[in-house]
């Protein structure tokens, strides 16, 4: 299922250019037809086709718009195997390279993945400039891509950067839940529930889950070490992802880096180990097109080393990542958003705020007065069952969703209904 709402897009931004504000009737006019149109965001979902490629493929079949993975089998009796850098070259029919970090799997398994693009026979070859393990070099094969309605990445729209599109050309809103256990494999309610958790979120119109994705992306047990992975925890979450890209691959993730600590400890680690570990996180997330990210989220906005962080990962991935995933920051409560320097529009995508009083979305003027170009999420407010009461709450949290997408912004509901364990909204719809 695909939300696409074009044709009513289109109707809209007609209406809107043609018509003049020279009175209140006309404006009312306007946000009447707005507001009728973005009312049928459920009905479209219903109405739109399923989509019966597999998302995700192995082997010598892929479809456009998937990620598509290939195996290498390497030499793990060396002192580290996180430490070979091995590389795999695609070559797509139009002959445009992408290049990209395979990836240590555990066992004698490395992996690369690509996101697929172009319809017809891809090529591969696989390289490694370390001398302790060659077996990784030389490796190529072929495999072929069929065309798929998979909607694709996400990216800012060419003529309006403060929307968004998929990477097959389709109108995108993001209508988010908040999913912090999406993929905690400690909570037993989370390892029992997380499908139904996925499932009820699309039927209640959901096509955002966040934030999900790693906290602590290094190896604990036995001990800790910076060099190393936490592979349960990646391949846990990883299929997950997979199971949500191969049966709701119109539902994407906002995958959530680093914690809120990695502020005060980041400068302090090795610049090797920084760099290693975003091309870990590259190698194995970047070819998922339902992913996005958002580097950490409550940090304090007075802190240089808060700058320094975000800044640094979010330059990093902008050069090193082949696929350019829509990428931003989050700061606590009400502190507004303080990267709004030139620099910043370079590696920055899109405002994400916390705010404890959402309703009016008066934010998305007053936390951009430079008018950056830039779609401006409300990403955490007061929770439905906060120490806040209200006459009515399921026609206060709607007014906030509404108020937000109204004015140009979305917004992400923050309920903690609780469903097996699970935070869960009622149906927005």
């Amino acid at each position: 299922m695909v939300l696409n709402m074009d044709l009513a897009r289109g109707s809209l931004l007609f209406i809107s250019h043609t018509l003049t504000f020279k009175n209140c009737r006309r404006r009312y006019l306007v946000y009447s037809v707005r507001v009728l149109l973005l009312a049928t965001l459920p009905f479209l979902f219903s109405l739109s086709s399923p989509l019966m490629a597999q998302s995700f493929t192995t082997g010598a079949n892929a479809v456009t718009f998937g990620t598509h993975e290939i195996s290498l089998t390497g030499n793990a009796s060396v002192s580290n195997p996180f430490d070979i850098v091995a590389t795999v070259t695609f070559t797509p029919p139009s002959g445009h390279l992408v290049t990209v970090r395979a990836f240590y799997d555990g066992g004698n398994s490395w992996r690369a993945r690509v996101y697929v693009t172009e319809a017809g026979v891809w090529s591969w070859t696989s390289s490694s400039s370390s001398p302790t393990d060659t077996s990784l070099s030389g490796g190529s094969g072929t495999f072929a891509a069929q065309s798929s309605n998979l909607p694709g990445i996400l990216k800012k729209d060419a003529l309006n950067p403060k929307e968004w599109r998929t990477d097959s050309g389709k109108w995108f809103v993001p209508i988010t839940h908040v999913s912090s256990m999406l993929f905690n494999s400690t909570n037993p309610d989370s390892n029992q529930y997380w499908r139904q958790f996925v499932q009820d979120d699309v039927t209640r119109g959901i096509n955002v889950i966040s934030p999900g994705g790693n906290i602590d992306p290094w190896q604990s047990i036995p001990s800790f070490d910076f060099t190393r992975y936490n592979l349960s925890m990646f391949q846990i979450a990883e299929s997950r992802l997979i199971w949500i890209f191969n049966n709701y691959p119109e539902v994407y993730v906002q995958s959530l880096l680093f914690g809120t600590e990695q502020q005060f400890s980041w400068s302090g680690y090795p610049q090797s180990v920084r760099n290693n570990t975003m091309d870990y996180m590259i190698a194995r997330w970047s070819a998922f097109p339902n992913v996005y990210w958002l580097i950490s989220q409550n940090q304090e906005t007075t802190l240089n080393a808060t700058l320094n962080f975000n800044r640094e990962v979010g330059q990093y991935f902008e050069d090193h990542e082949p696929w350019k995933h829509l990428l931003s920051t989050e700061f606590h409560g009400s502190e507004g958003f303080p990267l709004t320097a030139p620099d910043d529009s370079v590696w920055l995508d899109y405002i994400s705020l916390q705010d404890y009083d959402g309703p009016g979305a008066s934010q998305i003027q007053n936390s951009n007065p430079g008018n950056m170009p830039f779609q401006i999420q409300l990403g955490e407010d007061v929770y439905e069952q906060s120490s806040r009461t209200y006459t009515d709450p399921r026609f206060y949290f709607r007014w906030r969703m509404w108020s937000w997408i109204l004015a140009g912004g979305t917004y992400k509901y923050g309920g903690r209904t609780q469903l097996h364990g699970l935070d869960h909204p009622p149906a927005i719809c």
